[in-house]
């Protein structure tokens, strides 16, 4: 098998691990969930401790170290617009009712047999770096147009098995709704 780390909507993808993508991953901090809020204590004031009694997950963060390759510089262009929509379609599907295809990420190591998923719902890019500056104003054949992009995700815990929208549906009841 070989390593997966993309993007993917089903229908379009970036792939991360594929320089032809325009996109090539340097380095990836990944984050885990933690408890929202911290979790809910159970303490008394005749004892040492306390006890968590409930609990919540939030969503992950994961900071991607990215550099943007191209043939020139309308191609990095292209490369950099394809990931921003494909991200902003990500927030929109949590946004606004009319959207209806999530983006998620799959991720899966070069010896593992399964990916994983995980359902993006937001991003940020707190620097993009210079457009009229070296390398992007000297971009020649598949050389990096800027380098060390942090790319910033917030992302559902990861989970295993089918992709996003490929269940099998399974009847819950033999129930018949009666109408009025």
């Amino acid at each position: 098998m070989t390593a997966i780390l993309r993007l993917t909507d089903d229908t379009k993808e970036v792939d991360f691990l594929d320089p032809s993508s325009g996109w090539w991953l340097k380095e990836r901090k990944q984050g885990t969930p933690e408890l929202k809020g911290g979790g809910t204590y159970r303490e008394s004031p005749m004892s040492d401790g306390r006890r968590l009694v409930s609990k919540a997950m939030d969503n992950a963060v994961e900071i991607y170290t990215l550099a943007l390759v191209g043939r020139n510089q309308d191609a990095a262009a292209r490369h950099l617009q394809r990931l921003v929509a494909m991200l902003e379609q990500a927030t929109d599907y949590w946004t606004a009712d009319w959207k209806d295809s999530p983006v998620w990420i799959e991720d899966r190591g070069d010896c593992e047999t399964n990916s994983q998923y995980s359902l993006v719902h937001n991003f940020k890019f707190p620097a993009l770096g210079d457009r009229q500056g070296q390398p992007w104003v000297s971009i020649l054949m598949e050389r990096a147009a800027m380098e060390d992009l942090d790319l910033v995700i917030e992302r559902e815990p990861w989970w295993r098995g089918n992709e996003p929208g490929t269940g099998t549906a399974v009847q819950l009841s033999n129930a018949k709704a009666e109408c009025c």
